[in-house]
């Protein structure tokens, strides 16, 4: 069985792949000496709302007419939208 500790040290983490009950001691000691834990954890939102796709498209429609390109002040999503196009894509 292993242990993945990130940050923290090799001599920590070998403490942490060691098994038998004093070394499980002495991993204890040693983790105790840390006063903050990090731990990392996110999503990706890979979706968009419908007003976002046809902003974009407008966007791109108007790579050659820069006076046809849509402001992004244009832009308006409000918190229903991206709430339910998470919603709807988990």
């Amino acid at each position: 069985m292993g242990v993945a500790l990130f940050g923290i040290g090799d001599r920590l983490a070998k403490c942490a792949r060691m098994q038998t009950a004093p070394h499980f001691n002495d991993f204890r000691i040693h983790l105790e000496r840390f006063h903050h834990v990090i731990i990392d954890c996110h999503g990706h939102y890979t979706t968009s709302p419908k007003s976002l796709e046809t902003w974009r498209n407008r966007q791109v429609a108007a790579i050659g007419s820069p006076s046809e390109m849509p402001k992004p002040g244009e832009l308006h999503i409000s918190d229903d939208e991206l709430r339910e196009s998470i919603e709807s894509n988990q």
